[in-house]
């Protein structure tokens, strides 16, 4: 008897199993077509086009994913989900106008969601979630003036949204660091620290109202605004400590000497104190100057090292190779190492940064400056120039693409144009002066996308707005 019931149900879970296959394939059969249909309407973001065809399009498909689970009847089912796809394709021929009278609320929307405007402001978000699905119905009601004023309302709600999360992310979290700083009797201990934070925090939120589309310079005067805020507790804290303490002034300044002289030891310099505190600091910095150009100089002498080791490995792998050959190649090579020197020693250090990738030669021009904002070479930069000159006839073969580059300071199309006005206008500058083939020299903008440096620091930003000059298969 126990036999026959484990074959009895080995039998009926065979049973289930064969016809659970079957019903997965029968719904792959039926819903293949329509699943790949509502993926792709939401991918297009139909919900915004064409509000009321897409939602009638999912409840059908709804219904017919519950009428399938549930039994029902197939000829219902196909019915669903041929209602499905009915409205779909009417919801992406509604799209096309919703497209054009929508791109711009669509844009301000997606914009607010980077900040999470939704999360940050919901009320807000909820307005202009309604207004702009009033604007997509319109569309499809071919009312195009209501609908065109429903867009408007909701861009102008979204972009309310954006601001007000961007100022909850950037801001408030400083401000509240600011009566921290208060709590800390900062006022009386640090006012000046206290007064520089609440500058920056001011002309960030001054920033952000009117410039909301450029978030770098805001956010960058936020984090300034949440150090300074950091500092002055800092202080208030050492300040009232100090003044509790036995300690006295002398004790102060010795106990900032010990680690800044512990400090430069490590790249054997000795800092001494019997000076101004700032002639200390220059002999540190023209210090780790020297040791980073000493070790560009040994590294660029490796470069050179391993392309004659290349070479030579090159003439001993093939031994029929000619002498004369590996001699000309090795001659070649010292030519062009001369050349580089040559055009390396022309260069201050404060002029132009001079390095080599594999055949390339980059002059990074540091000194060569713009007024702000616009693209006009200034005469202080002619003596810069001629040096540039000089260095492009030492390559007379070789093609010259000029970068331009900024900071991200300022809205990204803006820096973009920028930064190809500027490699246009040294280029512009060299061609006038020199007998070089237009064809041969390129000039590109990069705007903001290649930073070298910090754009969250000056110092960083300065070396951002740069032109590169790039001597290209140098010979």
């Amino acid at each position: 008897m126990n036999i026959i019931y484990r074959f009895g149900t080995i039998a009926f879970l065979n049973l289930c199993l064969i016809f659970s296959i079957s019903a997965q394939d029968m719904k792959k059969s039926l819903f293949e077509e329509v699943d790949k249909k509502v993926e792709e309407a939401k991918a297009a973001g139909l919900e915004l086009l064409s509000p009321t065809n897409y939602e009638n399009a999912l409840n059908n498909y709804s219904e017919a994913n519950s009428d399938f689970n549930e039994g029902a009847n197939l000829n219902k089912i196909k019915e669903k989900i041929s209602n499905t796809l009915k409205y779909l394709d009417a919801a992406h021929s509604k799209s096309a106008v919703a497209t054009i009278k929508l791109k711009s609320p669509i844009a301000a929307r997606n914009d607010a969601m980077k900040v999470e405007a939704e999360k940050h402001s919901p009320k807000l978000w909820k307005q202009a979630e309604e207004k702009i699905r009033e604007a997509g119905e319109e569309v499809e009601d071919g009312d195009i003036p209501d609908a065109e004023e429903a867009a408007k309302e909701a861009e102008d709600l979204y972009r309310s949204a954006e601001l007000k999360a961007i100022k909850i992310l950037y801001l408030d979290e400083t401000w509240e660091l600011i009566n921290t700083a208060k709590l800390e009797d900062a006022e009386s201990y640090s006012p000046k620290t206290l007064e520089k934070a609440i500058s920056l925090i001011n002309n960030a939120e001054k920033e952000l109202s009117e410039n909301r589309y450029d978030s770098d310079l805001p956010r960058n005067l936020a984090q300034q605004a949440k150090y300074e805020a950091n500092h002055a507790i800092f202080v208030s804290k050492f300040v009232r400590n100090f003044e509790d303490s036995d300690r006295s002034m002398e004790d102060l300044l010795l106990s900032y000497e010990a680690p800044i002289q512990k400090a430069s030891s490590h790249f054997d310099y000795e800092a001494k104190f019997d000076q101004p505190v700032e002639e200390v600091i220059n002999g540190i910095v023209q210090k780790i100057v020297e040791l980073k150009t000493n070790y560009q100089n040994e590294s660029q002498k490796n470069i050179d090292l391993n392309q004659e080791i290349k070479i030579l490995k090159d003439e001993l792998g093939g031994l029929s190779k000619e002498k004369s050959e590996l001699s000309a190649k090795m001659a070649r090579l010292a030519e062009i190492k001369a050349k580089y020197e040559k055009v390396n020693n022309s260069f201050t250090k404060n002029e132009a940064l001079i390095f080599k990738e594999s055949s390339n030669i980059y002059i990074r021009l540091i000194s060569l400056s713009f007024p702000i904002g616009k693209a006009t070479i200034e005469p202080e930069n002619f003596g810069l120039l001629t040096k540039v000159q000089n260095a492009l006839k030492e390559f007379p073969k070789s093609t010259i693409v000029i970068e331009g580059h900024t900071d991200s300071y300022g809205g990204d199309e803006k820096n973009l144009e920028l930064s190809q006005e500027r490699a246009s206008a040294v280029k512009q500058y060299l061609i006038a002066n020199m007998n070089l083939d237009p064809k041969m020299v390129m000039a590109f903008g990069y705007g903001e996308t290649k930073p070298i440096g910090n754009n969250e620091t000056k110092e960083g930003r300065a070396k951002n707005r740069r032109i590169d000059l790039i001597i290209q298969n140098a010979e």
